[in-house]
């Protein structure tokens, strides 16, 4: 993969990212607001919160627009294209027709997340599906990525290995942290640690495109 094939899809998670953590912490501050009835301020908060893989995009104008699952959708189309420059660019004829490896391991490592987006959407649109369905596939995302960087790292010089080893270690944590937050999808603590790894792997996402530049 070029340079580019690394900054941009390492921009692309850190703007996710910062998204999900502003509605996550947004949800959460609704969640100690107090109701006010008579004068009195009752004990129970108004809304209980609970942390989330996707948020509404409540700032679009129509109301239409922001019942959609806007952002799954900008999560395929992004993998979608991901998977169309993957081909494109690594499909060889000779011997026979393949991927080159680089070019499968970047496939595989978004597919997870691919598949995450299609659940958030079935799960917008009430299709019953198992209790945290979002949350598993984030363990099944950042699973598949771990993995396949293992195989990721061979031929490399030295600085580039090391890149990438920082980045596989940091992907590990955010599937650990992923895992959390199937277990308790209401401790915002764990969504904090959560939502804070993910833009970090993603900025070692565009270390290694620097490296592979060197």
């Amino acid at each position: 993969m070029s340079w580019i094939g690394h900054i941009a899809p390492g921009i692309v998670f850190v703007i996710l990212s910062l998204w999900w953590h502003a509605n996550n912490c947004l949800r959460y501050f609704q969640s100690l607001e107090k109701d006010i009835s008579n004068g009195h301020v009752m004990k129970k908060p108004r809304r209980e919160y609970k942390g989330s893989t996707t948020y509404p995009c409540l700032w679009l104008p129509c109301h239409r627009l922001r019942t959609l699952p806007i952002e799954s959708i900008i999560k395929i189309i992004i993998t979608t294209t991901h998977f169309i420059i993957e081909v494109a660019t690594g499909y060889e004829s000779d011997p026979r027709p393949h991927l080159t490896d680089a070019n499968a391991h970047h496939t595989a490592m978004r597919f997870g997340f691919f598949l995450g987006a299609w659940v958030e959407i079935l799960l917008h649109y009430k299709v019953p599906l198992p209790p945290r369905s979002c949350q598993a596939m984030g363990v099944l995302a950042f699973a598949v990525e771990a993995i396949t960087m293992v195989f990721h790292l061979h031929a490399r010089t030295m600085v580039d290995s090391h890149a990438h080893v920082l980045l596989a270690v940091t992907i590990v944590c955010c599937m650990i942290s992923a895992l959390g937050e199937c277990f308790n999808p209401k401790l915002f603590l764990l969504y904090c640690l959560s939502m804070s790894l993910r833009p970090y792997a993603r900025y070692m996402v565009s270390s290694s495109g620097v490296c592979h530049l060197s």
